[in-house]
Order: structure tokens, then sequence, then C-alpha cells
């Protein structure tokens, strides 16, 4: 599965906060998108989850501060405002495809990488 990481913290069409990041039982959910007002749709995490392989892709100085924010490790309630945090799949990998400046903050200080992601910059 291919994703995007947005500077807002939006993960394909998984927005921050927003009830869909509930979901368990639907494969596909509408979301309203309420700074644009539109409505979109989005696969759920659990079918994401399911992947066997998640490739993230993040490009830009703008999206810097989602990529830190996503490795990270801060307590689980703050997952909700950044779904990039709850993309963990089952039993494939998870691997992040940057450029500089979307990376740019990673390495600023110890930031701690899963065994179940990678990093390719």
């Amino acid at each position: 599965m291919l994703l995007g990481l947005e500077p807002n913290g939006r993960v394909g069409s998984l927005m921050p906060d927003h009830p869909v990041l509930d979901e368990t039982e639907k494969w596909v959910a509408s979301v309203e998108d309420r700074e644009k007002e539109t409505i979109r749709v989005t696969l759920t995490l659990p079918v994401i989850n399911s992947s066997s392989n998640i490739a993230m892709v993040v490009a830009g100085s703008a999206s810097s501060d989602a990529v830190y924010s996503a490795f990270k490790h801060d307590n689980q309630q703050d997952s909700r405002k950044l779904p990039a945090k709850l993309i963990s799949p089952e039993e494939g990998e998870l691997v992040w495809y940057m450029d500089k400046a979307a990376a740019s903050k990673l390495f600023k200080e110890e930031v701690h990488i899963d065994k179940r992601s990678q990093l390719v910059s």
C-alpha cells in the first residue's frame, strides 16, 4: 500500500482526531474534511494495517514536523492527532521514503525507530 503524510498529519484520507480512526468493522468510510468542505472516501485502519507492505512517502519541509512527531514516542492519546502513528502493519513492513527536507528534523535528537518500520531517505 502506498500512503502519503500531509503537514496536518493526514494519512491518505484519515484526518487527525476524526471518528473514522475508531472504525473497526467497515473497510471503507466517508470522511468529512471541514477545512475544505468536502467529503472524502478512505480505507480504514484495519484494512491499511492488514497490508503486507506499506510505503509511506513524504516530501518537503512542510511535512517535517509531522514526520518528526510520527517517530517521537509519547502517549497513545497523541496518536489520534497524527494518524501516521496508527499505521502499523500486523505482519508486514512499513517503509518510509522521504526527501532530506521532510526528514530534516529526525536526526536533531535521537529518535527510536520501531523494528517493524524502516526509514529510507
